[in-house]
């Protein structure tokens, strides 16, 4: 019986643009597309085990880092351990099946992602604006709560900040290299891209779009860098305007939400600094931060014990939970991974840089296994070619002709 992959891919992939939607709530919340990616990777492991082997060897500093946050957590047993690490386990199956589906991965299913988002968006947008309607399909109450998620675009998705990712790492992939040549060809969704970034007041990931577009076109050409930056940089100024409208105090760190990034990680370092160095080098264990560390008042956001709970940024958990080692790991991981890529694939050397950030900035740990365009990109990153392309046309199939309308048998 013959299988369609290459449809499969796409339809998992598309399935990710319409989050909360698809989430299944059988005790745990669990996504379609994810439930998509385990059955998927079970086939995959029962006919070909190598397509399973292969991923994890390639990929070995994501796997050495996954090793060594079991081991951790085993040595330190904490409550919220096999919480957490169910989270990285699904992670490294979305990185095995990334690995091995990569090659369907073209620019007509990423411009209808990108669409997907825009419609949802917008459409979940207006609907509160002009009706007093939020948009929910888990947690509703969450919107009740009258801070700026409550104003901001975040389309199907729980956050504005998981849409803003998911929306950024898409962008990546559909401009690629060549933004003035996408701005050409795809002028509409260009605009409607622009819009959806400054409703949804993200300012950590267009922050580094921003980056991403400018530095190597103002090498390559300071003619055209100095017009997209100019661009790039009002749409920054966009967003940054449409914060502060809708942020409920005036000063600007209550815009960029500081405190709740960078005080836990200053507690934390006076906290390592009257302890011994076994737990600055090994932390307290991979799942501790929601005992531990809020026993021991940390945190600025949570207070009451929750066992998997994470925090405003992901660097001070991780920093906690895993100690210097971990941190070490996921930094060489991540610096490894960008020098693999070639300079020419800037866009794909940004997301590795995003990534980096949204580690910075927020909660991501758990939203690993939602982010198959990461873990496309860690594979683009060790061969770029199927995916690459000089032009932008998010239309076309960049593929080889040998990989055109692929299938594969089970």
């Amino acid at each position: 019986m013959k299988f369609d992959l290459k449809t499969w891919t796409l339809i998992i992939y598309l399935s990710f643009a319409f989050d909360s939607l698809l989430k299944l709530n059988m005790g745990v919340q669990l996504h379609i597309g994810i439930c998509a990616i385990l059955l998927t990777n079970v086939v995959f492991l029962l006919t070909s085990p190598n397509k399973t082997i292969a991923p994890l060897k390639r990929d070995y500093s994501f796997s050495i880092l996954i090793v060594y946050c079991f081991l951790n957590g085993i040595y330190f047993s904490q409550p919220g351990f096999l919480s957490i690490l169910t989270y990285l386990i699904i992670a490294t199956n979305v990185m095995i099946y990334c690995a091995n589906t990569f090659r369907f991965l073209d620019g007509k299913v990423l411009h209808y992602f990108q669409v997907i988002m825009i419609i949802t968006g917008i459409g979940q947008y207006l609907s509160f604006k002009l009706f007093g309607i939020q948009l929910s399909f888990i947690n509703a109450e969450h919107y009740e709560k009258g801070s700026s998620v409550s104003y901001r675009l975040r389309g199907f998705f729980i956050e504005p900040n998981w849409f803003a990712i998911s929306f950024a790492f898409n962008t990546l992939l559909l401009i690629k290299t060549n933004i003035i040549a996408f701005i050409k060809e795809n002028k509409v969704l260009f605009l409607a891209t622009v819009l959806t970034i400054i409703l949804n007041g993200s300012l950590t990931t267009i922050a580094i779009l921003v980056v991403i577009y400018t530095l190597p076109l103002m090498k390559k050409s300071p003619a055209k860098g100095a017009l997209v930056s100019v661009l790039m940089i009002s749409v920054l100024a966009g967003v940054f305007s449409f914060r502060g409208a809708i942020n409920q105090k005036d000063d600007n760190d209550s815009i960029l939400n500081q405190a709740s990034r960078w005080i836990p990680i200053t507690r934390v370092i006076d906290f390592y600094a009257e302890k011994n160095y076994e737990n600055l080098l090994i932390g307290h264990g991979l799942g501790s931060w929601g005992t531990v560390a809020v026993k021991n008042r940390l945190s600025v956001l949570v207070y009451d014990i929750d066992d998997d709970a994470r925090d405003g940024s992901e660097t001070p958990v991780i920093l906690f939970e895993l100690g210097l080692i971990g941190l070490i790991i996921i930094i060489w991981d991540s610096l490894r991974l960008f020098l693999k890529c070639p300079r020419s694939e800037f866009h794909i050397r940004g997301g590795i840089i995003l990534f980096i950030a949204c580690l910075a900035f927020y909660p991501t740990l758990k939203f690993w296994m939602y982010m198959p365009y990461y873990f496309y990109m860690r594979r683009i990153a060790y061969e770029p070619k199927p995916l690459s392309s000089s032009q932008a046309r998010p239309r076309t199939n960049p593929l080889p002709n040998s990989w055109k309308n692929q299938t594969s048998q089970y």
